[in-house]
């Protein structure tokens, strides 16, 4: 489970090119509702875009579910087939420092695979391609798409605002270095 904040849309209106009235729509239809994540770890044995498909689809029948948090293109393409409702997606490439949606080009395939958010390490870590986080917000805008910003800290999800993020995730919390570790998620 993901547990997200969506920006206040009346103080800072989105810089996507979404229509404004799709953007109030999931952000609405996201706030205080459940996100699933629906993903599997190479090697596990759900480990194929069609089992993630079969995933997502039972969530969705079995449960109020506002979200589905997909990663990896080919599993976003599958559950785009079988599932109406929103996709948060991303891509997890390496798995060390920065590797969730970790670069522009990423972020484009993600939101180019049929994901309405493309969720990106926000984090103050460097970019594996060197580029500011500042140049994924803007290629994910220009393709009429919403940034959901995986944070570790509160300082992170502040900075991911101020460039556009649409919604806040707090993801990374405990998963760098400099963040606070704890068993359970930081709900503060």
């Amino acid at each position: 489970m993901t547990r997200s904040a969506p920006l206040d849309g009346d103080a800072r209106p989105s810089r996507t090119t979404m229509p404004a009235e799709r953007v109030r729509e999931l952000l609405g239809a996201l706030r205080g509702r459940l996100i699933v994540s629906c993903q599997a770890a190479p090697g596990d044995p759900l480990r194929a875009p069609e089992h993630m498909a079969a995933v997502a689809a039972s969530v969705v029948a079995g449960a109020p579910v506002a979200a589905i948090r997909v990663q990896g293109v080919a599993d976003i393409r599958a559950v785009r087939r079988v599932v109406a409702l929103p996709l948060i997606g991303l891509w997890k490439d390496g798995g060390e420092g920065v590797y969730i949606t970790p670069t522009a080009a990423h972020a484009r395939a993600v939101a180019e695979a049929g994901a309405e958010i493309v969720a990106v390490d926000a984090t103050g870590r460097p970019r594996p391609d060197g580029r500011p986080l500042r140049d994924t917000v803007e290629s994910v805008h220009t393709l009429g798409r919403l940034v959901m910003a995986d944070v570790s800290t509160a300082d992170e999800g502040v900075a991911a605002a101020e460039l556009g993020a649409d919604l806040i995730s707090t993801t990374l919390s405990g998963y760098t270095p400099y963040s606070r570790q704890q068993s359970g998620p930081t709900w503060p």
